[in-house]
């Protein structure tokens, strides 16, 4: 019987005679490289995909520590383990700005980085989110750094400011050296950004501050946007010859004046040649769009939040620009300054844009709308049909759009007691999937005859699947539910709460406090978490920041 020189039996001496029927048990070091990756992938950090204005990323960070601290582990397990992991462990930099709670592992990164440069490699996904989604910044004398402070932070950034050279010159550089000072998470990862050479997806919510006597802008370190007197990125920028998404959610610095949304990378769309999805939100500064001789190759194109000076003809002249756009939406802020904004040439230059990819597009939105009862205000389209997308599944519009301004409408109407000039299935594809119609500002109801004529017509769109009526105004929809259901089509109502239609009130009346309760905080649903009080007292107005501590208003948040 063999046996070891320490006369311990051999492992196959030790093992039972019938252990050939049990399988045998391994661990994770005995799979190939390659199921060792696609099991880490699960524990990759999950993305946003969209620019708009997410109410969980406080949720979503946590759950995103908890995946980086597994991977880490796993890495340092083993030095094969290490290989395999550290590219997925570095393959997303997701970063919370905040001014009061700096973030202090981003420049440990960028260290890394910088001693590790094939680290950067990995990077294919770049996030950076405001805390509790702050659109309205303040500035005020303290949040300045002083002067020591500033000298200090420079003093221990000296190695970020070394590598930050072969990016960057001139003016460029040193006003990214100041903005070490106002917003360092910002600085130290537009380096990092400058270091990741395959960077192909970024989701980006910056506060610019560019047209402020506050410099510098975050774009301008990108090369995205461009003042005079500020130079390029140098050529060893990469300069995102790779990139494909980018989502940008442009917020100004507030100092008391209403915030203004200044980035403009427009220009440079055309200068992205593997760009696909472009998406931005409170966009406010004209949008140019490019000359007719330039080309796109955008399939995905979102404009959400935008202000009164973004012309409509240049957004269309942009549609234009793309090769092949399969999705489109455009929206305006939902604020009182952005009524009336659209008339009946912004529209059909928009249409005419979107006719140039009826057989591709996929998806299309318009969010326009109205205070119930201002029927004065309502633009006047010239109907646009939709029957020739021959591909289009998802549309989501205002019901006027598609069937034009009812004659003699009065104040507070609604479209029960109205005809339109066509039927509802005749501006709609076959294709179709999903329709949303957005009901303001001239509502829907149970009785509405468009929309008996829709169901009486559904034979036509046989892929249609889902109606959803948004509105403000609580009606039940029992006889049309009963309807589509009986052909199979799923119909819901919701209820959206416009911020600018409620508000949260406390008044003073006979001596005694009446509540009213509403909501003041954007599109949000009835299911809320009230996130703004305003107060009346003796005629007073009193904002709730001067009634309730900062740890209270920073808890405030969208269920």
């Amino acid at each position: 019987m063999p046996t070891l020189r320490s006369g311990q039996r051999t492992s196959s001496e030790l093992r039972p005679p019938d252990s050939d029927r049990y399988p045998v048990q391994t661990t994770i070091n005995d799979l190939p490289d390659e199921l060792i990756l696609e099991i880490m992938k699960n524990f990759q950090a999950s993305r946003r995909l969209t620019a708009r204005f997410h109410s969980h990323d406080k949720l979503r960070e946590k759950d995103n520590r908890a995946r980086k601290g597994c991977l880490w582990s796993l890495s340092l397990t083993s030095k094969r383990m290490s290989r395999v992991v550290t590219p997925l462990l570095y393959s997303a930099v997701i970063v919370r700005s905040s001014r009061e709670d700096p973030q202090t592992e981003l420049p440990l990164l960028a260290r890394t980085l910088i001693k590790e440069p094939q680290l950067a490699l990995n990077i294919r996904y770049v996030e950076n989110f405001l805390e509790d989604g702050a659109d309205q910044w303040t500035i005020s004398s303290g949040q300045i750094s002083s002067p020591l402070a500033i000298q200090n932070r420079v003093q221990q950034g000296m190695q970020l400011i070394e590598k930050a050279k072969e990016f960057w010159t001139g003016d460029t550089l040193q006003d990214w050296i100041s903005g070490l000072s106002f917003f360092p998470e910002q600085s130290v990862l537009a380096l990092i950004i400058a270091m990741a050479a395959n960077v192909a997806h970024m989701t980006l919510e910056i506060v610019d501050t560019g047209d402020l006597i506050i410099e510098p802008s975050f774009y301008i370190f990108l090369g995205i946007k461009v003042h005079d007197g500020f130079a390029l990125p140098l050529p060893a920028f990469h300069c995102f010859d790779k990139l494909q998404s980018l989502r940008l959610s442009n917020k100004t610095l507030r100092n008391g004046s209403d915030p203004t949304w200044s980035a403009r990378p427009e220009h440079y769309l055309q200068r992205l040649p593997s760009l696909k999805h472009y998406e931005q939100a409170y966009c406010k500064s004209t949008w140019p769009g490019p000359g007719t001789s330039d080309t796109l190759s955008l399939n995905v194109l979102h404009f959400t939040s935008c202000y009164p000076n973004v012309a409509l003809v240049n957004i269309a002249q942009t549609v234009k620009t793309c090769k092949t756009l399969s999705e489109f939406s455009f929206g305006w802020a939902r604020r009182v300054s952005t009524y009336g904004v659209l008339d009946g040439a912004d529209y059909a230059h928009l249409h005419e844009a979107l006719v140039q990819h009826q057989d591709n597009l996929e998806y299309f939105e318009l969010d326009w709308c109205l205070p119930f009862g201002q029927a004065d205000m309502i633009p006047n389209p010239t109907a646009a049909s939709f029957a020739k997308f021959t591909k289009l599944k998802t549309l989501i519009i205002p019901t006027v759009f598609l069937m034009g301004r009812p004659s003699g409408l009065r104040r507070g109407d609604t479209w029960t007691y109205h005809k339109a000039p066509h039927r509802f299935s005749e501006c709609l594809p076959s294709s179709l999937e999903t329709l949303i119609l957005r009901s303001d500002p001239i509502h829907l109801s149970d009785d509405s005859r468009i929309l008996q004529e829709l169901v009486e017509d559904l034979s036509s769109l046989p892929s249609l699947k889902d109606v959803r009526i948004e509105s403000r105004n609580p009606v039940r929809f029992t006889k049309l539910a009963a309807r589509f259901q009986e052909h199979g089509v799923a119909f819901t109502v919701q209820q959206i709460m416009p911020k600018d239609d409620f508000e949260k009130r406390l008044e003073v009346v006979t001596g005694s406090l009446f509540c009213i309760m509403s909501i003041a905080t954007g599109e949000i649903y009835s299911s809320v978490t009230v996130t703004f009080v305003t107060v009346w007292e003796h005629h007073e107005t009193i904002r709730p920041w001067n009634l309730i501590d900062r740890h209270w208003k920073r808890r405030w948040e969208y269920s």
